[in-house]
């Protein structure tokens, strides 16, 4: 769970994925807001951070967080307009901190 985290929260802190600008457009923000703001090195990172504290702390209601986290972040992608089934082919990484 904490590498699939770390690795998720890398797309958007070190690679800058533009994909993820899709995702932020369904939450009301436009590209230039997330790119000027900074925030995909901000969610990234905070993605980052919380597959470490998972790692160390694997508290039951940290992962119960977590699993709502990945649950809400996977559901922007069918929102923002891709197949259903991206969400779908994801569901160990939203049901593994259970």
């Amino acid at each position: 769970m904490a590498g699939a985290l770390v690795g998720h929260g890398a797309y958007g802190a070190i690679l800058a994925k533009a994909s993820w600008f899709g995702y932020f457009a369904v939450l009301g923000l436009s590209e230039s807001t997330v790119a000027s703001s900074g925030v995909l090195s901000i969610v990234g990172g905070a993605e980052i951070a919380l597959g470490l504290i998972v790692l160390v702390f694997p508290v039951p209601a940290l992962l119960v967080l977590t699993a709502a986290w990945k649950i809400f972040t996977e559901l922007l992608r069918p929102a923002a307009g891709e197949p259903f089934l991206e969400f779908v082919e994801r569901a160990s990484n939203m049901i593994a901190p259970l």
